[in-house]
């Protein structure tokens, strides 16, 4: 069963909480809706969470990364069979400097794949 607009409406609310940044929305080929979000809920740092809707249900969120730094800006795409979920996370350079490292991870039946840096990762250093 599809999701319905509600339910849709629903978690993206709880994403766009007074915690919670950024937010990106994928259906998936069954018709599932992956809402993927910023979230720092215990203010700390900045983590990916995603909730899932099927039908009426939105489900249980579900914390995707544990970045020893921020996690920043989800975003979701499908590709008609697959979705898969694209962010960055500051890493530090030295004591004062941040830079970013992009990962990606695919949506695998209830789960998903380990994450994979898709930024260089043969550069000495460099800043954003």
């Amino acid at each position: 069963m599809a999701a319905t607009a509600t339910a849709v409406a629903m978690a993206v609310a709880r994403a766009t909480s007074p915690t919670s940044t950024t937010s990106s929305v994928a259906v998936a080929k069954n018709g599932d809706v992956v809402v993927a979000y910023t979230a720092n809920p215990k203010k700390g740092r900045y983590d990916i969470h995603v909730v899932t809707v099927k039908g009426e249900k939105v489900g249980k969120p579900r914390k995707i990364t544990n970045s020893p730094d921020d996690a920043m800006a989800p975003s979701l795409s499908s590709d008609g069979r697959d979705v898969w979920l694209a962010w960055y996370e500051w890493r530090m350079m030295g004591d004062k400097s941040r830079d970013r490292e992009v990962f990606a991870a695919k949506r695998k039946g209830g789960g998903w794949s380990k994450a994979v840096q898709v930024s260089p990762t043969n550069v000495k250093s460099y800043e954003d």
